[in-house]
C-alpha cells in the first residue's frame, strides 16, 4: 500500500531540509502525541544507520515500530526502513526546488503485511486511505506554515 502527500513551501530547499532532518524536533512532537521514542544507535546526529524504536497506540492497541534511516542525500531525499508488528517499508521524502525560495516536499510510504494480523490492519488502512491523506495531508500543511515562519523569521543577513 502507498500513501503519498505533498506541499509547496515557501522556502528555499536547504532550509526545508534542515527542517526536515531535525531529528530532535520530531521526537518531541511524538513524544507529545502519547508515543514512546527511543533512539537506538549513538550517532551524534542523523545520518544513515540512524535508529529509532517507537511504541504508540493505534486503533486501541500499542504498537512497535522501528524506524532507520537509510539514505540522507541533502537537501534533497530522505529515504527509512519501518519494521513491525507485522508490517514491512519504507517512507521516503523529497524535496524538489521550484523556483528561487520555493520548494516542493513530497512524502510517500510504503507498507507491505507481514502477517495475517497485520494484512487485515493494511486492509483496514486501504479503505480509509483517502482519510488518511488527508489528515497526513493537513499535517504536512501545518509544519509547512511552520517552517516558513522559521525561514521568514531567520535573522537578516543569514540565508
Amino acid at each position: 500500500m502507498r500513501i503519498s502527500v505533498s506541499e509547496d513551501i515557501a522556502a528555499p530547499a536547504s532550509h526545508v531540509f534542515a527542517q526536515a532532518t531535525d531529528a530532535a524536533a520530531f521526537e518531541r512532537q511524538a513524544l507529545r502525541r502519547g508515543a514512546e521514542v527511543r533512539r537506538l544507535d549513538r550517532q551524534a546526529g542523523l545520518g544513515a544507520g540512524a535508529t529509532w524504536q517507537v511504541r504508540f497506540p493505534y486503533r486501541g492497541r500499542e504498537r512497535r515500530l522501528t524506524v532507520a534511516v537509510e539514505r540522507l542525500d541533502p537537501p534533497g531525499h530522505v529515504a527509512a526502513r519501518l519494521e513491525g508488528g507485522g508490517l514491512r517499508g519504507q517512507s521516503t521524502a523529497d524535496l524538489v526546488t521550484l523556483g528561487r525560495g520555493t520548494t516542493r516536499l513530497t512524502l510517500a510510504m510504503d507498507l507491505e503485511a507481514t502477517s495475517l494480523g497485520s494484512r487485515i490492519l493494511l486492509q483496514a488502512l486501504r479503505l480509509g486511505r483517502g482519510g488518511i491523506e488527508r489528515r497526513m495531508g493537513a499535517r504536512l500543511k501545518a509544519w509547512a506554515r511552520g517552517v516558513e515562519l522559521a525561514w521568514a523569521q531567520r535573522p537578516a543577513g543569514r540565508a
